[in-house]
């Protein structure tokens, strides 16, 4: 309903705008062409010239100073046609004119000039002005200035319509802008996995008050979901530990080659169901993104560590260069040792052989080399993981490593060279 009553305020709001437009430019053409519509009416020195030649019966210096001012020509015609007196006659002019010549001219045009006729005594005085200074229409006289003027005046007008048009539109926008700015961020929050708390009073407060439910019922099947899957790989993982364990035990006790070699075996699928729950976890607190809080991270340190924890494990050699200086970066620390747990697994994956891993740091990125058996088209697939990928076939720990460096803006490249080197350039502090 509110919706409905903020759409109806706009479109009542421009409606009372056109309508407001329309009459100031009426107005503001008339005030404009008052002084046309004045100037429309005929010139007084036609009817000057008229009477100082009627009052003195003659063409006075004072009506050719007149005629010279307003660079008027005379003639007067007497009632056979013929032209009796002149004052600067053109030569074009002829001196005797027919009655339908005279009908011609005191309605229209003399050889293209305006005049002006009145009557004295049983003569006609004919008093015209130079060519294309007056228009003449029908019954009135107006110089063509003042056509201009009009059209002029009608442009102004366009224009200032357009300013207003364009004015109105800007405030317009800023209107519904301000009024959608806590819905746009709403939704912005929604996408990022954020919950909407703030709540507004505007005329589109509705859709955000859906907004806010929606992002209650996302954040409650979330917090169900996480407790679900704590719950469940808690739950396996404590039989689990427990199967490994006997199997390390079995395995120290037992000399027969097949059971040996089939209790290492459940060892090994027990270790891979471990990591898989491990992947699930990591997934799913990448999709938390509430719980993804930033902290200072010493990579020189965490690489060690890490270094430390496989060669303790593993049968393999790892080569770590790291600079003087620290390299700190904003990240989670979980995640990001879980992008280079994950790198190393995949070198170790890729190797049945003796593994040489060397991890080289800088200021602005991190290389991992292997000397792994993965072909150049092996290398062409791990650039290509999406989440759409084929996990089934190439697991979850590259992919998880993309997600990981996507949220904190690592570059992550694959390059085959005699084995797997992970290039990674870093977004340092």
């Amino acid at each position: 309903m509110m919706k409905g009553r903020f759409l109806l305020k706009q479109f009542l709001f421009f409606v009372l705008a056109i309508f407001m437009l329309i009459i100031l430019s009426v107005a503001l053409f008339i005030a404009i062409n008052f002084n046309v519509i004045n100037n429309a009416k005929t010139d007084k020195y036609p009817v000057e010239i008229y009477n100082e030649i009627t009052k003195n019966n003659n063409i006075t210096q004072n009506a050719k100073n007149m005629m010279n001012d307003n660079n008027i020509w005379l003639i007067i015609i007497d009632e056979k046609g013929d032209v009796i007196n002149s004052y600067k006659k053109p030569n074009e002019i002829p001196k005797h004119f027919e009655i339908s010549d005279v009908a011609k001219f005191t309605r229209w045009y003399l050889q293209d000039y305006p005049v002006f006729t009145y009557t004295y005594n049983k003569s006609l005085v004919v008093i015209a002005y130079p060519k294309d200074y007056y228009a003449k229409i029908p019954s009135n006289y107006f110089k063509p200035s003042l056509s201009f003027h009009v059209i002029k005046s009608i442009g102004l007008i366009i224009a200032v319509n357009l300013v207003l048009l364009f004015a109105l539109y800007f405030y317009s926008k800023k209107k519904i802008l301000k009024e959608i700015k806590p819905i746009r961020k709403a939704i912005k929050n929604l996408s990022k996995g954020e919950t909407i708390k703030e709540k507004n009073c505007n005329n589109l407060s509705e859709i955000l008050d859906e907004l806010i439910k929606a992002s209650d019922i996302i954040e409650e099947k979330n917090l169900s979901k996480n407790k679900w899957l704590r719950g469940v790989t808690h739950d396996i993982r404590t039989p689990l530990t427990v199967i490994m364990a006997y199997s390390e035990e079995l395995t120290e006790n037992i000399n027969d080659k097949n059971s040996k070699y089939k209790i290492e075996t459940i060892k090994a699928k027990a270790e891979l169901i471990n990591k898989i729950l491990g992947s699930l976890n990591t997934m799913y607190l990448l999709e938390d993104t509430t719980d993804l809080k930033s902290e200072k991270i010493s990579l020189n340190k965490l690489i060690k560590n890490i270094a430390i924890d496989y060669i303790n494990t593993y049968d393999i050699n790892i080569n770590i260069i790291l600079p003087e200086k620290e390299v700190f970066i904003w990240a989670k620390e979980v995640l990001i040792e879980r992008l280079i747990r994950n790198i190393i697994d995949n070198s170790i994956k890729h190797n049945d052989e003796y593994i040489k891993i060397d991890i080289f740091l800088d200021e602005q990125s991190l290389i991992i080399n292997d000397n792994g058996k993965i072909t150049p088209k092996e290398v062409l697939k791990l650039n290509s993981i999406t989440d759409t990928y084929n996990t089934k076939e190439n697991g979850h720990g590259i992919l998880i490593v993309k997600k990981i460096a996507s949220i904190y803006c690592i570059d992550v490249k694959f390059e085959y060279n005699n084995g797997l080197r992970t290039k990674m350039k870093l977004k340092q502090i």
